[in-house]
């Protein structure tokens, strides 16, 4: 079995936390672009609507077997355009 590192069970091992930890170490030469929104948890409102839609898609897509390898190289051409 892999551990992981063991610093991160000294702070919150929540996306907040882990980003809490980081952003004194960000490059302050260089904007930080906000993933926040994608954390459930602590944006809530943005998931409340299409909840269903979204487990569908991600059940379908996990279900398909046509995501059981690794993307080529290049990327996948629908998510390039």
């Amino acid at each position: 079995m892999i551990g992981s590192n063991p610093a991160i069970w000294k702070v919150s091992p929540s996306i907040s936390g882990m980003v809490a930890e980081l952003l004194p170490s960000a490059n302050p030469e260089k904007p930080v672009i906000s993933l926040g929104p994608g954390d459930p948890a602590a944006y809530p409102h943005l998931f409340s609507k299409g909840r269903e839609a979204f487990t569908e898609a991600v059940a379908s897509a996990v279900t398909s077997t046509l995501y059981d390898a690794y993307p080529p190289p290049f990327g996948f051409p629908s998510a390039r355009r």
